[in-house]
Parts: C-alpha cells; sequence; structure tokens
C-alpha cells in the first residue's frame, strides 16, 4: 500500500487499483455502516465504460424499439433517431468513450451542424449518456450544461426551400395519427409561427360554416418558448389572431380537435419531423406563397392571416376585419381554386 497526498492506494494487480480517500460523514455509527455498504455495492463488481456506440445499439435502441412496440412512442420518432444516430451523431461520437466526452468537445461539435441538425442531434445524445450514467459508466451526463446553439440567421441562409399548397397538403397526409399532425397542419395550412402553432390546443379550435364551406378557425393567444413553458405573450400586438383553415386539412383539424390535443414542446416536433422534409420554420412563407401565388389572395390579407400588421394609415388604424369575413373570403377563394371543400353537418 502506497501513500498519497490525499489518502491511500493499491495495486491489485489485475488492471485495478484499490483507492482510499478520508471521508467525513454526519451521524452515527448505523449511518457510517450505511454509507460503506453503500460503498461497497457500488464498487465491488467495477462498470465496465462502453463507447456512444456500443450504449446506443445495445441500451438506447432496444429500449426505444420496446417504447413503441407497446405503443408509447411513435415510429416516426424511431425512424428520426434512426435517420439522427446515422447522420448526426455517429460520426463524430461512435468510438468515443462515455466517461470522455467534456462540454467543449460538445460545442465544437454543435458549431459545425445546422441548427435543426444541432438540436436533434443534441437531444439523441443526451438521451445515451442518460443511459450510461443510469449504469455507472459515467458521473455526470455532459449534455445537460448550457451550449451556444448555431444562429437561426445561419440556418436561414442555408436554407430557405418552400413548399406548393400540393407539398404542403402531401406532407400532412403523410404524418397522419402521428403526435405533430395538428401542429403541421398550423403550420402550413394555417401561416403560424412556430411556437404559435405549438402553443394551440384543441380548445383553442372551432368550425365556421360559409356560404362556400366548412373552415376550421384556431384562436392564437399563446405560444410555445424554447425553454419549454406556454407563454401568454406573442411577438406583437397583431399575432392575436384567428388562423383559418380550409379544406380537407380544415377538416381534419376539427376532427383532431374532437379527439383532443395540447401544447406540445419544440424538441419533441423536431425529433418526430421528418428530416426530408423542408423545415418547420419554412412552412410559414409556404403558407404565404399559396396563399398568394395559387389562390390569388390579396397580400393585406394574407398579413391579417398571418399576423403582420398593413402599411400605411388606413393599414394600421382601420383595417380591422372580422374572423367571419377573412373566412368567407378564404373558403370562396378555395372554391374558386376547384379545391373540394367538406361540408360539415351543423352541430
Amino acid at each position: 500500500m502506497s501513500d498519497a497526498t490525499f489518502g491511500t492506494y493499491r495495486d491489485n494487480g489485475d488492471g485495478t487499483w484499490s483507492v482510499s480517500v478520508p471521508v467525513i460523514i454526519s451521524g452515527n455509527e448505523r449511518d457510517v455502516r450505511l454509507f460503506l455498504a453503500k460503498q461497497a455495492l457500488r464498487y465491488t463488481e467495477p462498470v465496465k465504460v462502453d463507447t456512444v456506440s456500443k450504449v446506443y445499439l445495445m441500451h438506447f435502441h432496444p429500449m426505444f424499439k420496446r417504447q413503441v412496440d407497446e405503443g408509447e412512442r411513435s415510429v416516426q420518432t424511431l425512424k428520426n433517431y434512426e435517420s439522427t444516430w446515422k447522420n448526426v451523431v455517429c460520426p463524430t461520437w461512435a468510438d468515443a468513450l462515455v466517461d470522455d466526452i467534456r462540454p467543449i468537445d460538445i460545442q465544437r461539435w454543435l458549431d459545425t451542424l445546422p441548427l435543426n441538425r444541432a438540436k436533434k442531434g443534441l437531444v439523441l445524445l443526451s438521451g445515451i449518456l442518460d443511459i450510461a450514467v443510469r449504469y455507472g459508466m459515467c458521473d455526470a451526463n455532459p449534455t445537460h450544461e448550457k451550449y451556444a446553439m448555431p444562429s437561426k440567421k445561419t440556418v436561414e441562409r442555408a436554407d430557405k426551400t418552400t413548399w406548393t399548397l400540393a407539398d404542403v397538403e402531401g406532407f400532412c397526409r403523410s404524418l397522419r395519427g402521428t403526435p405533430i399532425e395538428p401542429y403541421a397542419i398550423l403550420l402550413g395550412m394555417g401561416g403560424c409561427r412556430v411556437g404559435e402553432a405549438l402553443g394551440v390546443t384543441a380548445s383553442d379550435v372551432s368550425a365556421y360554416h360559409t356560404s362556400h364551406g366548412t373552415v376550421a378557425i384556431a384562436h392564437v393567444d399563446k405560444q410555445m418558448r424554447n425553454d419549454g413553458v406556454v407563454s401568454d405573450l406573442l411577438k406583437n400586438k397583431w399575432s392575436y389572431r384567428d388562423v383559418i383553415v380550409p379544406g380537407e386539412m380544415g377538416a381534419r383539424l376539427l376532427e383532431l380537435a374532437e379527439r383532443g390535443f395540447a401544447p406540445m414542446k419544440q424538441k419533441e416536433l423536431l425529433l418526430d419531423w421528418p428530416d426530408d422534409a423542408i423545415t418547420p420554420r419554412n412552412m410559414r412563407p409556404s403558407f404565404q406563397g399559396w396563399m398568394r401565388y395559387e389562390l390569388h389572395v390579396e397580400p393585406w390579407v394574407i398579413e391579417k392571416l398571418m399576423g403582420h400588421v398593413s402599411e400605411g394609415v388606413t393599414g394600421t388604424n382601420y383595417d380591422r376585419p372580422l374572423t367571419q369575413q377573412l373566412a368567407d373570403l378564404v373558403a370562396e377563394k378555395w372554391e374558386e381554386k376547384g379545391k373540394k371543400v367538406v361540408l360539415m353537418e351543423v352541430a
């Protein structure tokens, strides 16, 4: 046994070392014995430290697959995790030992990624390292530190892709039955900002019957913040509004509202958002595009629907259309486009 500056250590001859350091425990002798018993249970059998890849393949992925099989999580979420592992996490972290990952290494990794990938990658790496901590492979999860994420401006410069109306409708249909379906409809068919869409609840959605068919109306008066808190403070006073969703997607939103849905956190939306789709943020300019160039709705009407202030004295101070007037106009334009408007039975 050798003396160290603080405590003692001994070579066990099998590649392991026994280390003893002074510990002060408050309480009686029973408390001391209990502490020693816990330490013996923890350290008698050395825990093998694995790589990030092994923890993912042996623990994280099988655990998540069971949750999908039991109906607790969606198949789409699992597919997105698998894609994120393959394209974002694995190339950097596969061979790293879970107890060797430092916050500075994580920050450098995040700095190389677009915002959407950085968020997804960090969530997945955090889940993997949570399992490593649970099984004693490392003492703490470094992903729980606060990191600087890539700027939104960088992401916007990298990808400003928008979709046509047919693209948006097809995408929403592909999400049928998934947790993010109502929010995708509100983004692409209602023109909501991401936080606004995620803050809508089933009770905010109602049907309005026009002479041109029935539309869904969603009242926007709150948003989901980046920190996961629902706030009634929106971007500006014009953001408090009713959004109009016509046609098949309007009928589907009403159906989902009858079943019930609640606000969703942004990280949950991103986990289920398909990698081959445009970003959630780009659904809003897509809405503006198909409203103006496919339905030929006047720009100042679109501004009202999107929560913008119209230009000029009249637009700022006097242009205050009723929700019913906007709904009538959107339904009429939808019908003129030749879309099939779903007529619903008046309750």
